[in-house]
């Protein structure tokens, strides 16, 4: 045996299946029938227990009534007034019977309406008394059909006028829920039309909101699915450009012979210490040669702003160099060069950097430069950074290349902050 809940569910699937328009019109006629069958039954209920409280009313009056008037002719035992009593009551139009009886339950006189079609009844009873002894009985039966004509015509009216605004209603929803219907079919249909996509209607449903629900859940995910896909091959096929600074030491050999061992290896610790942490700071590879030469390369896939990274990590290591070496009981010169990959790769691959034409073996041309520290860079290359950031003047050792003096107050001041920083936890270590 099926569960409630089961028959309800199912019959609620069966519903959401059913187009809009079948849907508004079930829902409609349900509820209503619902609602004017149960304000029906409450008013027939009302309605009898009105009626019955009337019939007791009229029944008990009359019955007492009659017992009233009767008194003298019974004890007198006159049948032929008793009779035109009895004929006289009945011409009431709720008056269906009418007898009088003896205190030994004997017929003594009785009518009957000519119209009534009572066959039994409630029958209502009062005694008759005379000098406190009871002389008899009046037994009265009221016609029910006849009580209750206007409260049965007033059932039926509220029926007849519950139907007709039903129909009313039913024809007024069927408009609005067909017009409903096919402004969402045509909807769909020229959405089909435009995408040129059939709609696979999995479900098989006739509801108009449920297949177009479909139809665009389905257009978005075939249409992200399809974004994912270009984004994965915009980025394959993106073309990757860096930067690559290049930090040349230039007087190693001679901090060799002026310094101990011990104290070089200290010095060259802390200074790689400080290179590591300012490429951490703005996202920079590092990698090393045999020659004792850093590089650091900025990619334009992992930021925007991959040159304004490079120039501010080389002016930080600067800073850093500066920083430490206040301190420190020897220096290092560095020179460092910056060259963008532009048209040329990043690294000569197996091969060195002064043998193959890349911004590897360009950014270790500028940083050999001779002279004490300095950053430099190709004055072609200047429109990589932005205007208003980098203060430049032309090389002494030739026009096409350019050295960075100075950035912008708020730039000098960050990297000044960050140099400060990093000393701070270089000197902690």
């Amino acid at each position: 045996m099926r569960s409630p809940i089961v028959f309800i569910k199912r019959m609620t699937d069966r519903l959401y299946s059913l187009s809009i328009r079948n849907q508004l019109l079930c829902i409609f006629s349900l509820f209503f029938i619902a609602v004017v069958g149960t304000s029906g039954l409450i008013i027939r209920s009302e309605m009898h227990s009105a009626s019955q409280h009337q019939s007791d009313t009229i029944g008990v009056l009359l019955s007492q009534q009659t017992a009233s008037a009767a008194t003298d002719m019974l004890v007198t035992g006159d049948r032929l007034s008793l009779s035109v009593l009895l004929n006289q009551l009945v011409q009431t139009p709720y008056v269906a019977r009418a007898a009088i009886y003896s205190i030994d339950n004997r017929k003594i006189a009785s009518s009957e309406s000519e119209d009534s079609t009572v066959v039994s009844g409630q029958t209502y009873s009062s005694p008759i008394h005379y000098q406190d002894v009871i002389a008899g009985y009046v037994r009265l039966q009221l016609d029910e059909a006849l009580l209750t004509k206007n409260a049965r015509d007033a059932l039926v009216v509220i029926t007849a006028v519950s139907l007709i605004l039903l129909v009313a209603a039913l024809i007024f929803l069927q408009i609005y829920a067909t017009t409903l219907s096919t402004k969402l079919e045509l909807v769909l249909r020229q959405l089909r039309g435009l995408l040129q996509t059939p709609l696979v209607n999995t479900g098989k449903s006739g509801n108009e909101l449920t297949l177009l629900t479909h139809f665009v859940e389905q257009q978005l995910t075939e249409k992200l699915a399809s974004k994912e896909h270009e984004d994965q091959e915009s980025e394959e096929e993106q073309d990757e450009t860096s930067v690559v600074v290049c930090i040349r030491n230039k007087n190693l050999p001679r901090l060799r012979q002026l310094i101990s061992h011990q104290d070089m290896m200290d010095i060259l610790h802390t200074h790689t210490d400080a290179i590591e942490q300012a490429a951490s700071i703005y996202n920079g590879e590092i990698s090393y040669t045999p020659e004792g030469n850093t590089y650091l390369r900025f990619s334009s896939l992992e930021s925007r702003n991959f040159a304004q990274d490079a120039l501010n990590c080389s002016l930080l290591i600067e800073s850093v160099s500066r920083v430490i070496a206040e301190n420190a009981i020897a220096k290092i010169q560095m020179g460092i060069g910056l060259c963008v990959s532009d048209d040329i790769p990043d690294f000569p691959g197996d091969e060195s950097p002064n043998e193959v034409d890349s911004a590897a073996g360009n950014a270790l041309m500028l940083a050999s430069l001779p002279g004490q520290d300095g950053l430099h860079m190709l004055k072609e290359q200047l429109s990589w950074l932005p205007t208003e950031l980098a203060e430049f003047s032309v090389s002494e050792h030739a026009e096409d290349i350019v050295q960075i003096t100075d950035v912008a107050e708020a730039q000098r001041n960050q990297i000044n902050q960050q140099a400060y920083n990093l000393s701070r936890e270089l000197e902690r270590e």
